[in-house]
């Protein structure tokens, strides 16, 4: 196998099986972490969280127009935690990455109130339509 050139930062070398992050040093160290396709993915999206969380906390709120982040569903799962006290609301990215939130009782009664009339609303909006 040919070594690649590897420029000072990170880079990327596509391998038989994945790949690899490089990081390397001015003064010529390196660092090597071999990663699988999935695991590739799970950077990405990693990153993705992560870019998006700095950008929000940096952009300013104008008058009543403010950033919003938002990050694609690929899926849901809903439960309730050991003691039936908070609704375990688990989000699954396109990736397969998911995060879990412990929703108290009365967010989730909200929720399940709100969210048929929001989308009653959106659907009754002509600028919804397309």
């Amino acid at each position: 196998m040919t070594v690649p050139e590897i420029p000072p930062g990170f880079s990327f070398a596509e391998t038989d099986d994945g790949f690899i992050l490089y990081r390397k040093e001015l003064d010529g160290t390196c660092v090597s972490i071999p990663l699988s396709s999935g695991d590739l993915w799970g950077l990405k999206a990693n990153i993705d969280l992560w870019a998006d969380r700095i950008l929000s906390h940096a952009q300013p709120i104008s008058g009543s127009a403010r950033a919003i982040v938002s990050h694609p569903v690929g899926g849901v799962e809903i439960a309730m935690d050991a003691l039936a006290e908070n609704l375990l609301l688990t989000l699954f990215a396109p990736t397969g990455e998911r995060m879990t939130f412990s929703l108290p009782v009365s967010v989730a009664d909200y929720l399940a109130a709100e969210i048929p009339s929001t989308l009653r609303r959106a659907a009754d909006d002509p600028l919804t339509k397309q």
